[in-house]
């Protein structure tokens, strides 16, 4: 309804990744970044994407990022299984030593 709403954007990224079209995903992550580059949220489901796709150190700027802009809830990061897959890489085990 609203194709300016990043949250619904990155939403629908998970969504599309879901459904196993990550090309689709990362288009609409895109363009949710260029909606709102300011949002911790689109930052860190950003990260969730990447992590997903495999792209650890893609995923790892992405959470970073969402944790400079106040995005700060360490059970998120912890609990996330989405992260399974970079849960022991030692910048990930910094950034939650940071949160």
């Amino acid at each position: 309804m609203n194709p300016n709403d990043a949250r619904a954007l990155i939403l629908g990224a998970g969504a599309w990744q879901t459904l196993g079209d990550d090309k689709k995903a990362m288009e609409w992550a895109s363009r949710a970044h260029e909606v709102n580059p300011n949002s911790s949220s689109v930052m860190y489901n950003s990260a969730c994407l990447y992590a997903k796709s495999g792209e650890t150190e893609r995923a790892l700027d992405f959470l970073e990022k969402a944790v400079e802009l106040g995005g700060r809830n360490k059970r998120y990061y912890e609990n996330d299984v989405d992260f399974d897959s970079i849960r022991d890489h030692p910048r990930f085990k910094a950034l939650l030593e940071r949160v």
